[in-house]
C-alpha cells in the first residue's frame, strides 16, 4: 500500500502532470472567453466574420460541402474538419448553444491553449523565469484577437499554433518536425506556405551565416518543408475546381479592389491597434532579447503579412489578426519580460 501510494504522489508531481493542469487551466479560461458565440449572438450572420459560413458548412456536413471561394477560404479545413468530428460526438439538441459554434469553440480553444503552453515554455527557457513564461501566456489570452477572431468561429487559432510550434521546433534545433508542421499548418491556412516559407529560410540563412557553413540536413529539411506545404495547397485548390490548379493562381484571383483613401488608411491604423495598443508598447523594450534567428524570422514575416494584406485590401484589424499571428508569440514574451523587468524594480 505505501508504494502505490508513493506511485500515486509520484505521478501527481510529475511535469506531465503539471503540465496536463496548466493546459487545462488555459482551455477553461477560452472556453470562458469564447462563450459569447454559443448563444450570445450568430457568428454567421454577421458580415465581419462571413468566413464563419464557409467554416460552419464544413463543421455540420464534412468535406462534402467544400465549395469554390476566390479567396481560398473553403479549404481552410484543418479546424472545421476536427470540430466536424467533434460536431458529430455532440448530442443534436445543447438548448440556447449552437452545436456548430460550440464544437469549433472546443477545437479552436484546445489550439489557443496549446500555444499558451508554448508561450509559457519558450519564455520560461528564454529568461529563466517561470513568471515571465505565466505573464507570457496570459498576455496571449488576453490579447484582442483571441476573443474577438480566433474564438468566434474561425480558424486563425490554428495559424497562431503553427508558428508557435514552428518557433519552438527551430529553437530547439528539432529540423527534423518541419515536414510534419508544414502539412498540418497550411492545412490550416493557406497563407502558411509564403509566411512559413520565409519564416524557416529566414531563420536557416542567419543559422548558416553564424556558422559559416551549410548543414545538409537542416537544408533536406527546409525543401520537404516547402515542398509539402505547396504540394498541400495545389491539392487543396485542384480539389476544390476538380483541375490543376497552382498556388500563385490562386494569389492572382485574391487580389483586393479596394483603394487605401486617407479616411480608410486613418480607420485602418486605428483597427490594427485594437489588437496591439497596449502589447507593442510593453514589447518593444525588451524585443531584442529575443534569439537574433527567431527575431529576424519573426520581422520578415511580419513585413510579408503587411504585404500580403495590402494585396488582398483586407481592413486594420485584418491586418492586426495577421501580424498577431505570425509574431504574437514573441511579442507576448518580450512584453513580459518588460513586465517582469518593471515588477523587480517596484519590489525594491
Amino acid at each position: 500500500m505505501k508504494s502505490l501510494t508513493n506511485k500515486k504522489i509520484g505521478f501527481l508531481t510529475t511535469p506531465k502532470f503539471e503540465y496536463s493542469v496548466v493546459f487545462l487551466l488555459f482551455f477553461f479560461i477560452c472556453i470562458g472567453l469564447g462563450y459569447p458565440v454559443l448563444n450570445r449572438f450568430s457568428v454567421t450572420s454577421l458580415g465581419a466574420l462571413s468566413d464563419s459560413q464557409l467554416y460552419f458548412s464544413i463543421v455540420k456536413n464534412g468535406l462534402e460541402s467544400v465549395v469554390y471561394d476566390p479567396y481560398g477560404r473553403s479549404t481552410r479545413v484543418l479546424v472545421p474538419m476536427l470540430s466536424h468530428y467533434v460536431y458529430l460526438l455532440m448530442p443534436s439538441n445543447l438548448g440556447s448553444w449552437d452545436v456548430a459554434a460550440f464544437s469549433m469553440l472546443i477545437v479552436s480553444s484546445i489550439f489557443c491553449s496549446l500555444t499558451g503552453l508554448i508561450i509559457f515554455q519558450l519564455g520560461k527557457t528564454i529568461s529563466k523565469s517561470v513568471m515571465v513564461g505565466i505573464i507570457a501566456s496570459l498576455f496571449y489570452f488576453l490579447n484582442f484577437s483571441i476573443s474577438n477572431f480566433y474564438l468566434v468561429g474561425l480558424v486563425d487559432s490554428a495559424h497562431s499554433f503553427s508558428f508557435a510550434i514552428l518557433g519552438y521546433i527551430l529553437f530547439h534545433n528539432k529540423w527534423a518536425w518541419l515536414p510534419v508542421i508544414s502539412f498540418f499548418s497550411t492545412l490550416a491556412k493557406e497563407v502558411f506556405l509564403p509566411l512559413g516559407s520565409v519564416f524557416v529560410v529566414s531563420w536557416f540563412l542567419y543559422d548558416s551565416f553564424q556558422t559559416k557553413k551549410i548543414d545538409t540536413f537542416k537544408l533536406w529539411s527546409l525543401f520537404l518543408f516547402i515542398f509539402i506545404s505547396f504540394a498541400t495547397v495545389t491539392f487543396l485548390k485542384s480539389y476544390v475546381l476538380d483541375e490543376l490548379i497552382y498556388p500563385w493562381q490562386q494569389f492572382s484571383v485574391s487580389k483586393g479592389q479596394r483603394e487605401y483613401t486617407l479616411d480608410f488608411t486613418l480607420l485602418t491604423v486605428v483597427r490594427f491597434f485594437y489588437v496591439f495598443i497596449w502589447l507593442l508598447p510593453l514589447a518593444i523594450p525588451s524585443i531584442f532579447k529575443l534569439p537574433k534567428n527567431w527575431l529576424i524570422s519573426m520581422f520578415l514575416s511580419v513585413i510579408l503579412t503587411i504585404l500580403l494584406g495590402l494585396w488582398v485590401s483586407i481592413s486594420g484589424a485584418g491586418f492586426g489578426r495577421g501580424v498577431f499571428n505570425v509574431a504574437g508569440v514573441g511579442f507576448c514574451i518580450a512584453a513580459a519580460l518588460t513586465i517582469d523587468n518593471l515588477f523587480k524594480r517596484m519590489s525594491k
